[in-house]
């Protein structure tokens, strides 16, 4: 940029660009874009957008904070409360406890009650009496799951020994199957060998006169016909041998597999007739005890004058 020399009066300056204009250092477009900042508004958006959110989150953040202290500080005065009620009503009942224990009714005299025995605690007894249904309940539960136990060790024991004796089964008649082949193979090679044998005593004493191209249909191939026939069928009958006892294994288990469930069924059903009868019993006898305790209590009253 080329300035000129400044005048009292006037300061101007030119331009490479601009030609030989003069421009007044005060109003110099120029120069003022020059001067300024370059500002790009994508930036400074995405800032405030992100200082935006970051003052949303804090204030989140902070109205959590508060709701949960409001909530603590909630629960904490009912915990308090709750403590105190159960300390002044525990603190209540020992003291009344204590009253009773250490006050001196003036009884009359010949009171037929003044040397009774007041009997057991009612409420030690109904302890008593529910920590025994509780020990009687936990040791049948105990005693049916050591019955279920066993009673699945011994189908376990069951299951392996049919298996256990299928297979035997199988292998047996396996070994029976490849000694009848063997003897079976025995016999139409001796077979075989004799009738050689006979053939060629024939051939050396009488000239051959048949088609040896011919189909034969002596004893012998006769006898290997019925062999294989004879096979056909042993095998036939062991395939379906093993399939009637895989079939009746499965009939066998799925059978006991019912009469477990069912025998399953009537134990839980007995349990629960058992339980209700016995909630049912123990329910008619504290409303007993609870109405004799009542009736005494109120002739007791009656007696002493209250």
């Amino acid at each position: 940029m080329l300035r000129k020399k400044r005048n009292k009066t006037t300061d101007t300056h030119t331009h490479p660009h601009a030609g030989n204009r003069l421009w007044s250092d005060a109003k110099c477009p120029i120069c003022r874009q020059k001067s300024q900042e370059v500002v790009d508004l994508k930036d400074r958006l995405t800032e405030r957008e992100k200082s935006q959110d970051k003052m949303l989150l804090l204030l989140s953040l902070e109205v959590d904070r508060e709701y949960l202290k409001r909530t603590r500080e909630v629960e904490m005065k009912k915990v308090k409360a709750a403590i105190g009620t159960a300390m002044y009503n525990h603190a209540e009942a020992l003291e009344k406890e204590i009253k009773r224990k250490t006050e001196k009714k003036n009884l009359p005299l010949g009171n037929m009650f003044e040397n009774r025995d007041p009997g057991p605690d009612r409420v030690l007894q109904a302890k008593e009496l529910r920590a025994g249904l509780h020990d009687q309940i936990t040791i049948k539960r105990t005693r049916r799951l050591r019955d279920k136990h066993a009673k699945d060790i011994e189908d376990r024991e069951l299951n392996e020994r049919l298996l256990k004796e299928f297979k035997t089964a199988e292998v047996q008649n396996h070994f029976d199957k490849l000694r009848r082949r063997q003897q079976q193979q025995e016999a139409l090679t001796e077979q075989m060998a004799l009738e050689q044998m006979a053939r060629k005593r024939e051939a050396i004493l009488e000239p051959m006169t048949e088609n040896s191209f011919a189909r034969s249909e002596t004893l012998m191939f006769l006898y290997q016909k019925e062999k294989a026939k004879q096979l056909y069928q042993e095998q036939l009958a062991i395939l379906k041998q093993r399939r009637e006892y895989e079939t009746r294994v499965a009939d066998m288990e799925k059978n006991h597999s019912l009469e477990r469930l069912a025998l399953s069924r009537k134990e839980l059903q007995k349990d629960i007739q058992t339980m209700k009868q016995s909630n049912f019993n123990t329910r008619k006898n504290l409303e007993n005890t609870w109405g004799v305790q009542k009736v005494q209590r109120e002739q007791a009253q009656a007696a002493l004058g209250y």
